[in-house]
């Protein structure tokens, strides 16, 4: 019975690293799994900011270009929404073919 009673710390120690060992452990699969998803967040985003300014300085330099060809430019920048108006509509209307294809992408990015 005293025997018992010994091993009962000596076994709990154990028991307590071992749960350290297994919580670092996880910990660290977590992390790497995780950082090449972050990273791929992080290059994603500011590639995206990158177009979207890009996009908005053609935008307005072809709203300007087109402004010149009919004489105005309320004309040239009206045409432009015309057709931003248009491809929106447009996509709202094909929003459920577009849907599956992108979820299964982003399902595949993020389980790598």
């Amino acid at each position: 019975m005293e025997n018992e009673n010994l091993l009962e710390p000596v076994v709990l120690e154990q028991l307590k690293s071992y749960s350290e060992a297994k919580l670092k452990l996880e910990k660290f699969r977590a992390i790497r799994k995780g950082s090449p998803l972050a990273a791929t967040v992080i290059i994603t985003s500011i590639a995206a900011c990158c177009l979207l300014l890009g996009f908005l300085f053609g935008c307005v330099t072809l709203a300007f270009y087109l402004g010149s060809l009919f004489g105005s430019l309320l004309a040239g920048f009206g045409c432009l929404a015309a057709l931003f108006i248009f491809f929106g509509l447009l996509l709202l209307a094909i929003q459920n073919g577009l849907q599956i294809p992108i979820t299964n992408f982003i399902i595949k990015k993020s389980c790598n």
